[in-house]
């Protein structure tokens, strides 16, 4: 008896958590004033270059170390002191960091009082900087090099539901508001998906649906964002699995795994090979020696990412790479921002095919995951060669071809009907919430159930 009215009140929990999430009046969001910032030690102060070191262990390279000075020039630290020189600092001072940067002694939220403002500019206090605007990104290469134009005539990624498995996706952005479903952390169990403080699911979901600006590339899909990565930069293989389970669950017609999944794990590559069994097209990185345990056929799309010159975003093993996309110098949005950043790796490439395979699936809805995965392979730049290279797979994606081209040997798909209208978003039907609440509060109920035992 005990039993049942534990899972009963489980059921019930679940069910009223996710009834709050959709209606809006979940758990608290975090407040626009929270920010990433590290505090200094007295190690940063003796050594030579401290900004240097810090900015390679927080954001992987010493030469950002910039953009750490230009955050933080010219405001008041704990000490009523402030940074003046990227050489000089004090043991205790707080500095703001970029919105990517990751680590264990990477912190967020609000800065305490005292330390938030800049120097007074005359007075007894000690000398201080004008602010330094940070730098803007650099040119759209990306943007140029993979072009929409002919695609959009015929669908911009209507009725498609894509899911980003990763560190969330913050709704606030100005150029995905309207774009982005509640979706769910699956990290905690009891909040939504539609918040970020690492960033690289905003960056994802912005190149696969933003608006405006830089458009993504297909602009009325839908993200569904899966958060499977909290305050530091690794993810449960088990919550991986999950989120997978609940994106097919909810509808998802793609899903883009971030650079985080561990494709080795057995949990991981099961839930793959489920997801493209329920005809859902799976984007994940390529070079892990899980992406070739999930199997080459199916739906599955193993990507590299490559730069303006050809340049390979990481050391890709042979054969791993069915296609690429630009993964180098990448103009992404960044949480509640409006103006992009530039970043590198290989979960940017992801998000260009999956975004791509949004196009496909809104195009010609009578293809199954497999064949969106072929048509995307057989129209990439390399395709023309009959097969696949062992450093770059098909080639370069190219959403026009893989919307208009016409792929030998597939049968005729049927075009869906033309909707036109560049930003235009179909946000998915009440049916198919329904179905992201019973994902979502199947996954609760599975939580609390194992926690309780």
């Amino acid at each position: 008896m005990t039993t049942t009215l534990t899972v009963r009140t489980a059921s019930l929990t679940g069910l009223l958590l996710v009834l709050a999430l959709i209606l809006g009046v979940g758990p608290a969001a975090a407040t626009d004033d929270q920010v990433k910032y590290y505090r200094v030690t007295a190690a940063d102060q003796t050594a030579p270059d401290g900004l240097a070191q810090i900015a390679g262990r927080l954001l992987g390279s010493p030469a950002r170390a910039e953009e750490i000075y230009r955050l933080n020039a010219g405001r008041r630290q704990p000490d009523g002191r402030a940074l003046l020189d990227t050489r000089q600092l004090r043991a205790q001072w707080l500095l703001v960091l970029p919105w990517d940067a990751a680590g264990d002694d990477v912190r967020i939220g609000a800065l305490p009082a005292g330390s938030s403002g800049l120097c007074p500019r005359s007075g007894g206090g000690p000398a201080c900087a004008t602010p330094v605007p940070a730098p803007g990104p650099r040119s759209d290469w990306a943007g140029e090099r993979i072009t929409t134009a002919q695609a959009w005539t015929r669908t911009q990624g209507e009725g498609v539901m894509v899911a980003i498995v990763d560190s969330g996706v913050d709704a606030r952005t100005p150029q995905l508001r309207g774009r982005v479903a509640l979706g769910a952390d699956v990290t905690s169990g009891t909040a939504p998906g539609n918040r970020d403080r690492l960033g690289s699911g905003t960056a994802m979901a912005g190149i696969v649906a933003a608006a405006d600006g830089t458009p993504g590339i297909a602009p009325a899909a839908t993200i569904l964002p899966l958060r499977v990565v909290g305050d530091l930069p690794r993810a449960d293989s088990a919550q991986v699995a999950t989120a997978i389970e609940i994106a097919v669950t909810a509808g998802s017609r793609v899903i883009a795994l971030g650079a985080f999944a561990d494709l080795s794990d057995v949990a991981v590559a099961a839930a793959v090979r489920a997801a493209t069994a329920h005809d859902v097209v799976v984007v994940v990185p390529a070079g892990d020696a899980g992406a070739e345990a999930t199997g080459p056929a199916g739906g599955l799309l193993r990507v590299g990412g490559a730069g303006p010159e050809g340049q390979r975003t990481a050391d890709y093993p042979p054969a791993a790479v069915d296609v690429t996309a630009p993964g180098i110098d990448v103009a992404v949005l960044a949480p509640a921002a409006a103006t992009p950043r530039s970043r590198s790796g290989s979960e940017y490439a992801v998000a260009f095919v999956a975004g791509t395979a949004a196009l496909v699936r809104s195009a010609y809805p009578d293809l199954d995951a497999a064949a969106v995965a072929h048509r995307i392979k057989a129209t990439a730049d390399g395709a023309s060669a009959g097969v696949p290279d062992r450093r770059i797979g098909w080639g370069t994606i190219d959403p026009d071809a893989a919307v208009s081209a016409v792929v030998s040997g597939e049968q005729p798909p049927r075009p869906a009907a033309k909707t036109g209208g560049i930003g235009r978003v179909v946000l998915p039907a009440a049916a198919a919430l329904g179905v992201v609440a019973v994902a979502v509060a199947a996954f609760l109920i599975r939580r609390r159930v194992r926690n309780r035992t």
